[in-house]
């Protein structure tokens, strides 16, 4: 099943631009925090408070973590909706969900038996 799955997005081209897209996004998004990261690290160097309160995690990667974010949030609708679209189409959507939701209640009956004993 989950290898069907990944066949039929694999094998898109829209898979694949937006791959593309967000790896420019986040590439573009990396170069531009080393940027503004080493020109404010140039001018901290004269003052000592401002070097204490200097985060790398906050000037280098969140700003590349916002784009992969952005990225997946505005993108990855797009690659689902293929294969989504795919699966209604042979009309075996609604067996999918099903079989689905039974295996998440199934393993969520079979943990809070073993968490309850």
């Amino acid at each position: 099943m989950l290898r069907r799955e990944l066949a039929i997005v694999m094998r898109a081209r829209i898979t694949w631009l937006a791959a593309a897209l967000s790896a420019l996004l986040v590439g573009h998004g990396f170069v531009l925090a080393i940027d503004l990261y080493s020109a404010g690290s140039r001018s901290v160097l004269s003052n000592t408070l401002a070097a204490r309160e200097f985060d790398p995690l906050a000037g280098i990667v969140r700003p590349l973590l916002g784009g992969l974010y952005l990225s997946v949030s505005l993108l990855a609708p797009l690659v689902a909706a293929r294969a989504i679209a795919i699966e209604k189409e042979r009309r075996t959507f609604r067996p999918l969900l099903l079989q689905t939701a039974r295996r998440w209640a199934s393993s969520l009956r079979k943990r809070s038996r073993r968490w309850s004993a």
